[in-house]
């Protein structure tokens, strides 16, 4: 890994003159925080719950900024998004998620090269946070919530990944926690597997998974009185 350039785990590289050539979005200009996820959002899954959490939190903390995620393709590409963020989505119809991974990390990348100002950020996967790592230079506090690991899950996934694909996954994990400033895990274990594989203890914190737990159910004489 190099700081001139994103390698993607199947090759391909985006050179960082791509940005400045294409352009960027001027409304992403200045913006006091930026959650990453690649994974689509909203949505009903316990991702789609993390992530509403998680955002709200870091965006309330900067004082607003962007949620970038994944969206369908009938879907519009931003929307609001509280407190005082915008939600912005990426699309591309690849069925392979590894090329849709590459097309993410570039869509970002165009978005903050050149013009990262960002004060805070945090992101949930390599895809998101080899481009913020690169753009923001060392300027803005870095968060790595590592709720699973891409190189210990995909291959159960997808048996025949290759194990050169695997390693170049791994790579780019490595990459990611040796940048980051903190790393947010959901459990003791992953925090003492990421120990085990060389992230140091203290740059390590546990928070578990809530749950909103609903209000108690009408009780059966309740129900007979019609309330």
């Amino acid at each position: 890994m190099q700081a001139t350039g994103i390698d993607l785990p199947y090759g391909s590289r985006l050179p960082p003159e791509r940005a400045c050539a294409r352009g960027w979005r001027l409304r992403w200009l200045g913006m006091p925080g930026l959650y990453a996820a690649f994974d689509r959002f909203p949505s009903p899954k316990g991702a789609g719950t993390h992530i509403a959490h998680a955002a709200a939190a870091l965006l309330e903390h900067a004082g607003g900024g962007v949620l970038a995620a994944l969206r369908e393709e009938d879907e519009p590409e931003a929307l609001p998004q509280d407190p005082g963020g915008t939600l912005e989505r990426f699309y591309h119809p690849s069925p392979n998620l590894l090329v849709r991974a590459d097309a993410f990390a570039s869509w970002l990348w165009d978005n903050l090269s050149g013009k990262w100002e960002a004060a805070f950020c945090q992101f949930r996967d390599p895809w998101g946070g080899v481009p913020i790592a690169e753009a923001r230079a060392g300027k803005s506090p870095l968060i790595y919530e590592v709720n699973g690991l891409p190189s210990v899950e995909m291959p159960y996934h997808f048996p025949k990944l290759a194990a050169s694909a695997v390693e170049k996954l791994r790579s780019l994990e490595r990459y990611c926690l040796e940048r980051c400033d903190g790393v947010i895990v959901p459990s003791a274990v992953i925090r003492d597997n990421l120990v085990k594989a060389g992230v140091p203890g203290k740059k390590v914190a546990v928070i578990p998974n809530g749950a909103a737990i609903p209000g108690p159910a009408p009780g059966r004489r309740a129900r007979r009185a019609g309330i």
